[in-house]
């Protein structure tokens, strides 16, 4: 990639970045040599003839840089400004009859009122153009149109347009920032089209898919931060396919009516519920809570397929297994912010760079495909601290605030970013770890919970049958352990929460079952119970006893 015109744009935006404080920039005005006034001089001549008051004013700064006063300031502008917005043809009368005549017809009120938009950079856009010039101009049009071209060629898109603007900016008050853009040739321009765009500025190129400002409907704003050219690139790869897919649909000068709604997911079909050895009700329940709510929590003792129920209701809300609308991680005592939305990571050259995090990257994926649904699976939830790694977005979780409206910049992005109604977040929590926090309320108030329970009735006889064991033994199997669960349920140390789950059990070894069964007992079933029991091993040792007779 052309990295050289990369670097020269970035040089021209550090030097004009540095001009957005007021202090540099009157030290770069006093600074300006006599040739380069002379110069300004000329190219503003023209207001002696074709009167502007803001070129007027920039004439007036030159003429009294030329002269050598003392060094120009803030104040004397304000005294110039001033002297226009009054009329004050005495004060101007030097350049002429022609200007007075301009300046005393001037019919706007406040001629100046477009650059006091600019806050505190008012001075910036009121001289930039006395330091990016011509010269600068050329090269700076060569080296867009050199990044442009080769991403054209890049992603085949030579028949697209390619929309250029400057560091003169897009209504020509000045900036430090350039950008260019690729929309289809049958739009009537870019404001009207869906945009693969790369702003650059002086540390970094942000790119993405952007609607242009004449669309009002079905938006988007896919945008990535980035501080070289190649990544930048392969983002913007990733988006070609959604923006043609955007492009072709209509135009808001073509829309004859709003289009249809937010995407809402049906079930195409039903959860094996057999398999997931779950009542139906519970089953309905928990697709009807993600429908409404989009974030559920499987909560529930250990092995009871808290995530194999998740990965199962994901299949039923996509149809079917796809692996890119699903996502699992799962979370830990050292998981944080900076790895699951956004933060900063090694760059590999001693310095660091912004990264979006898994959630981020998937929202964004989501964003380009409304119509579709995605699903994240959070594993063990309560394992991590979820104010620490959920930040602002525990805002964003809510139904009813997943809408570009409802935007919000994030820790280390200005840009504002929201979770699309499309993505469903699905939890996973042990609800017998003793070490780990409870979920605070704050997040507690914007999931549905769902208790997974043990089963070891007749769903789990029936399909240890069709496994391969031989009823009988898995009728004392499903008795026994659900006879330890009783115990367990009553005690009053431990409580329904610490239930054995049928899961340990799932994939017999018909080979050697009796064998499978009692080193499930023995290393899996056992240590648990000695840790329920700790200050009880005689009880711990009796119900292992007691287990491992089931196989005799």
């Amino acid at each position: 990639m052309p990295e050289a015109a990369l670097h020269q744009l970035q040089d021209v935006a550090r030097a004009l970045h540095a001009l957005e404080d007021e202090a540099t920039l009157f030290a770069r005005l006093n600074a300006l040599s006599s040739a380069t006034v002379q110069e300004l001089l000329r190219r503003y001549q023209r207001v002696e003839r074709r009167f502007s008051p803001v070129n007027l004013l920039r004439y007036e700064v030159l003429n009294q840089l030329e002269e050598g006063r003392p060094p120009l300031s803030p104040a004397d502008v304000e005294l110039i400004r001033q002297e226009i917005e009054e009329r004050n043809v005495a004060f101007f009368e030097k350049y002429g009859a022609r200007l007075t005549e301009g300046l005393a017809t001037y019919s706007k009120n406040d001629p100046f009122r477009i650059w006091q938009k600019g806050g505190r950079l008012a001075y910036f856009k009121l001289f930039h153009s006395f330091f990016y010039r011509k010269k600068e101009a050329v090269l700076v049009w060569q080296a867009l149109r050199e990044i442009g071209e080769e991403i054209q060629q890049a992603f085949h898109l030579t028949d697209q347009r390619l929309h250029l603007v400057d560091f003169s900016g897009s209504h020509h008050f000045g900036a430090s920032d350039c950008w260019l853009a690729l929309f289809p040739p049958d739009k009537a321009g870019h404001t009207a089209a869906h945009q693969l765009f790369c702003r650059f500025n002086q540390s970094e190129i942000i790119a993405g898919l952007w609607s242009g400002s004449a669309i009002v409907q079905d938006r988007l704003e896919l945008v990535g931060h980035f501080t070289s050219l190649d990544p930048a690139i392969a983002y913007l790869n990733t988006l070609v396919e959604p923006y043609r897919e955007a492009n072709q649909r209509p135009t808001p000068d073509t829309l004859a009516e709003p289009g249809p709604p937010a995407y809402r997911a049906t079930p195409s079909t039903a959860p094996p519920q057999e398999e997931l050895l779950q009542p139906d009700e519970l089953v309905s329940e928990a697709l009807a809570a993600l429908h409404h709510k989009r974030n559920l929590i499987l909560q529930g003792p250990p092995g009871v397929g808290k995530t194999f129920m998740a990965q199962r209701l994901a299949e039923t809300l996509l149809g079917g297994r796809d692996a890119a609308r699903l996502r699992t991680v799962q979370f830990h005592q050292s998981y944080a912010y900076d790895d699951f939305v956004q933060g900063y990571r090694p760059d590999g050259r001693g310095g660091f760079r912004l990264r979006n995090g898994p959630f981020y990257e998937f929202c964004l994926l989501a964003q380009r495909h409304p119509r579709q649904a995605f699903v994240f699976i959070i594993d063990e939830i309560n394992r991590g601290n979820l104010s620490k790694i959920f930040g602002e977005l525990l805002l964003l979780l809510e139904a009813d605030k997943r809408t570009p409206a409802q935007a919000i910049p994030l820790t280390y992005s200005e840009t504002p970013f929201f979770i699309p109604p499309n993505v469903y977040l699905i939890g996973t929590m042990n609800t017998a770890d003793r070490s780990l926090a409870l979920v605070d309320y704050a997040l507690r108030r914007r999931f549905a919970f769902v208790e997974v329970q043990p089963e070891f009735g007749e769903k789990l006889v029936r399909l240890l049958k069709q496994r391969g064991l031989d009823e009988s033994f898995s009728l004392r199997l499903a008795r026994g352990i659900e006879a330890l669960n009783e115990t367990i349920r009553q005690d009053p140390t431990l409580s329904p929460a610490f239930q054995i789950g049928h899961s340990y059990f799932l994939q017999p070894d018909l080979a050697a079952l009796t064998a499978w069964f009692q080193r499930v007992i023995k290393l899996e079933i056992g240590p648990l119970l000695r840790e329920y029991w700790f200050d009880d091993p005689s009880k711990a040792a009796e119900e292992v006893a007691r287990l491992l007779k089931l196989s005799a």
